[in-house]
């Protein structure tokens, strides 16, 4: 599933290596005293992924970058790639953190880290930040969990409301799909351990943590640990009873 991601950040190495590319670096040098230093992006790249170098120092040429990105003209798409490309290792553990939500649908996950970077670039009042890449990155898993958060509460409203309503489909009964889907899962759960089928499938099924899933269904972590707990053996003693 990393392919895709991995494709994404060569197609965006690739825009760099075009001569109006660096043509457009070279105006933007000439306009950011901050990064006339550099003869090219890739001895620029090379300084803000380095290990050593004054942290404040790469904080002020990453501003001088995400300025000209907020301004007019072609030298704002050429910043915001290089911005782009240089938070790359900070949005890559990004990635890792958050794959396993979308474990059906990389391509959209890959999309929404990068599409969202661009719009927090582009909108981003930097005269209220201290840390570019940190409030950036930060920002961008922050909009992406939340919402995670609000679809999955969604989900629940809808399957919820559907369990509710006699002119629903008979989820329990349906058998379109030689795969259960999530719905049916957790409505059959429900007969077996009830309120916690939704936890159970959060972390069994979606791949949530013990502590996300508590965040998400508005419950402490401890509660979330010892309801799930107690699913799991109300399961196990089931399954044993029925053989």
């Amino acid at each position: 599933m990393r392919a895709h991601w991995h494709a994404l950040h060569q197609r965006l190495s690739r825009s760099t290596q075009h001569i109006i590319f660096h043509a457009s670096f070279l105006r933007l040098r000439e306009r950011q005293p901050n990064l006339s230093e550099f003869a090219d992006h890739s001895g620029l790249m090379a300084y803000l992924h380095g290990l050593d170098g004054d942290q404040d120092a790469k904080n002020v040429v990453l501003r001088s970058l995400a300025i000209e990105a907020q301004a007019e003209g072609n030298g704002a798409e050429v910043a915001q790639v290089i911005l782009i490309l240089a938070l790359w290792p900070g949005l890559d553990a990004a990635h890792g953190r958050l794959l396993r939500f979308f474990r059906h649908d990389p391509d959209r996950l890959a999309a929404e880290l990068v599409g969202r970077l661009s719009a927090g670039i582009a909108r981003q009042d930097l005269s209220r930040v201290t840390r570019i890449a940190a409030t950036l990155l930060r920002n961008v898993e922050r909009d992406i969990r939340r919402m995670l958060k609000t679809e999955f509460n969604r989900a629940e409203d809808e399957l919820h409301d559907d369990l509710l309503d006699p002119e629903a489909p008979a989820w329990c009964q349906h058998n379109g799909n030689i795969e259960p889907s999530i719905e049916r899962l957790t409505a059959q759960l429900r007969d077996l351990i009830g309120d916690d089928a939704v936890l159970v499938i959060a972390v069994t099924v979606l791949g949530l943590s013990q502590r996300e899933a508590a965040l998400t269904l508005g419950m402490t972590h401890d509660v979330a640990r010892k309801r799930f707990q107690r699913a799991m053996a109300r399961l196990e003693q089931v399954f044993q009873k029925n053989g």
